[in-house]
């Protein structure tokens, strides 16, 4: 039996949360990402490049932000041993979600590349790299994400 024509609505407008302090929403209507460690869903994903200009983000602090992780990740990229056999190769998007009221980044995948292992590997890698990237001045006392993607390719 299909569902009330309308229960999409409903699921959308429960999935609407404030960033706190705004009184902006944000996410209306988007499902939130769903946090593979947990197989539960994520906070709503906050403004990225997108919605700087609503949340007063510095744009230059964005973008050295995201430059800096794609750099730290690099570090921390490993090739999974299992995927490699299998030859998967794909492309996996990640979200780094600053917040104001956390002490350490959340890291939540956005879109799967089709394999488990290259999943992990991603979100293990953005994590680290969280970890070691500061954040500009621009951006400390602040609530966004980032999403960067992640490609494997056996051609690299």
């Amino acid at each position: 039996m299909a569902p009330p024509a309308d229960s999409g609505r409903a699921q959308a407008k429960s999935r609407r949360s404030l960033l706190p302090g705004s009184g902006e929403h944000i996410a209306a209507g988007r499902p939130a990402p769903v946090d593979q460690r947990r197989g539960e869903a994520s906070p709503a994903p906050l403004p990225d490049g997108d919605g700087i200009n609503a949340l007063s983000l510095s744009p230059q602090g964005l973008r050295d932000y995201r430059v800096a992780l794609a750099i730290a990740a690099r570090r921390f990229k490993h090739y999974p041993a299992s995927a490699r056999a299998s030859a998967s190769e794909g492309t996996t998007e990640v979200a780094v979600i600053v917040s104001q009221w956390r002490p350490a980044a959340e890291v939540v995948l956005v879109r799967s590349s089709g394999d488990p292992a290259l999943d992990k590997e991603a979100l293990s890698m953005l994590q680290q790299a969280a970890g070691t990237t500061d954040l500009p001045e621009t951006l400390r006392g602040r609530s966004f994400r980032v999403v960067l993607p992640v490609v494997f390719s056996l051609a690299e």
